[in-house]
């Protein structure tokens, strides 16, 4: 039957409820991502044994430089990079590269079908271990398998540059090569876990994520709602369900007027958002993406001091606090150390090299206006707080800046939170590194798949409390994954903390910052 004139059809909402993987809201328009068509390979003779492994090996090395190229890309984005790294690691895995290159010699299979053979098999056995953490990472071997199997064929198995802006992808289960996509606003699947390499990719990036979730065909480029913090996904979302959003992140930051909310910066291809989303400062600025290789004196003082200047216009009038790059461990500072994570990274590396340090501060120094702030990371002793001072003032003379210097120093290693009360009198403001302070607490990799506590584990409240009770009067601000999770948020004010700085992304995605 005809609508008659004048009646419009009213689109009822579809609401799933799922899992909670990364937090954040975002409204954008369904695209499902469906797995490639693998066409199976033909048998081959004798003769074709050599071409058919050339072949293998070319789809090897192809695979390699699109990871390389990613990783140079994505510089910035340690976690990111690291996971990256790992895909690479893969390639060279012999339990793959040299088990493909012996069965195409001895069942002269073609090398789609005996590639697959060996995947299907690496599958089996993990899916007959009995964690889920073993599931989870051979998940790893089935993004980089994907990955090779698209130049067999010849086609990039990268997402299709189709994908429109505002999209929000969904899959049956997300690869972490998925997860890099930059015209992607939120991520749903159907399977995956909180501690997969596509979930911790999501949560780095700041980037909304519900696992849990069949979305049927019929639905492809329809307009949906992903809630991260609640683990539900709205198909159909209605206006009023859009202005209650809107008005509740409004009021959720009018009401909570004694919190300060802080963006971290960590490129400049988002600092446009700083106009965009209500917040106080820039709590940090990682200066790492300016050093895309390894050559740390690859980027010249003038062409720092270029991006510094276009950080500082697009702040405006906020406060914007300069990390200086935190070198080391997984940041690539081309010293072999037996273990650098515990070697010279951060501060050390500085005082060590200061011709590095004193570059920096020349780029930072002549980018700045009235203010610069300056944040020390790393930092394990009072000592190397005085030393990194005695530098600082030494650059502002030569460059004869004559604006105001604030240095903050960041709080990421217990003996630096049990020193606090030494460390608040030589500072101008404090930063609590919450990622790297619970990883040297509890002895824990962030990436693990195998070792994981919670983000407000009591010991790491504890040291919060100790940090928060002896900074006097300097500011403190907690900066990491946790000051971007309003559920975190109610347990952190309990012990004083005030001031968060998260992902700009979190924070242009968040939909409720109420802490209560």
């Amino acid at each position: 039957m005809p609508l008659q004139e004048g009646v419009q059809l009213v689109r009822e909402e579809i609401i799933l409820h799922g899992v909670a993987i990364s937090p954040g809201c975002i409204f954008g328009y369904l695209h499902r991502l469906l797995p490639p068509e693998i066409e199976p390979g033909s048998p081959i003779t004798n003769a074709q044994v050599e071409k058919e492994i050339a072949r293998f090996r070319k789809a090897i090395a192809s695979s390699r430089r699109d990871l390389k190229d990613l990783q140079g890309n994505l510089q910035e984005e340690e976690e990111v990079y690291s996971i990256l790294d790992t895909h690479i690691k893969l390639l060279d895995d012999p339990k793959i590269t040299s088990k493909v290159e012996e069965r195409i010699r001895g069942s002269l299979l073609g090398t789609e079908s005996v590639f697959r053979q060996v995947i299907g098999e690496l599958e089996k056995r993990f899916s007959a271990m009995p964690s889920h953490l073993f599931r989870e990472r051979f998940l790893d071997v089935k993004d980089l398998s994907r990955r090779i199997l698209g130049h067999l064929r010849n086609k990039s198995l990268d997402l299709p540059r189709k994908i429109k802006k505002k999209s929000i992808l969904w899959a049956e289960e997300l690869m972490p090569s998925d997860i890099v996509e930059e015209q992607v606003l939120g991520y749903v699947s159907h399977l995956g876990g909180r501690t997969s390499h596509a979930a911790l990719l999501a949560r780095a990036r700041g980037i909304p994520f519900v696992s849990g979730i069949e979305i049927e065909k019929e639905h492809d480029g329809k307009e949906i709602f992903i809630d991260g913090n609640k683990g539900i996904v709205v198909i159909n979302p209605t206006k009023k369900r859009k202005l209650s959003q809107e008005q509740r992140a409004v009021f959720s930051f009018e009401k909570s007027k004694d919190i300060n909310l802080y963006a971290n910066v960590d490129s400049v291809k988002n600092i446009h958002l700083l106009s965009q989303v209500p917040i106080r400062g820039v709590g940090l600025v990682r200066t790492e993406f300016l050093f895309p290789s390894t050559e740390l004196f690859s980027v010249s003082v003038q062409e720092q001091a270029d991006v510094y200047a276009k950080i500082i216009e697009a702040a405006g009038k906020l406060p914007i606090n300069f990390r200086i790059f935190d070198v080391g461990a997984d940041k690539r500072n081309g010293i072999f150390e037996p273990n650098p994570a515990l070697g010279m990274r951060g501060i050390r590396y500085h005082l060590h090299f200061s011709q590095f340090f004193r570059r920096q501060l020349t780029a930072l120094f002549s980018a700045a206006k009235e203010e610069l702030r300056i944040m020390l990371p790393m930092i394990a002793d009072l000592e190397e707080v005085l030393l990194a001072k005695k530098i600082i003032r030494e650059v502002q003379r030569e460059m004869r800046y004559e604006g105001i210097v604030k240095i903050g120093v960041m709080i990421e290693l217990p003996s630096c939170a049990l020193m606090t009360d030494k460390i608040a009198k030589e500072c101008d403001y404090i930063s609590i590194g919450s990622n790297d302070l619970l990883q040297h607490t509890l002895a824990c990799d962030r990436l693990s798949p195998y070792v994981s506590y919670s983000p407000i584990h009591e010991s790491l409240l504890r040291l919060m409390k100790i940090i928060v009770d002896n900074a006097g009067d300097v500011p403190v601000c907690l900066c990491g994954e946790i000051a971007a999770n309003p559920k975190y948020r109610k347990a952190l004010i309990e012990i004083g903390i005030r001031n968060f700085s998260c992902a700009l992304g979190s924070l242009s995605y968040s939909c409720d910052n109420n802490p209560n």
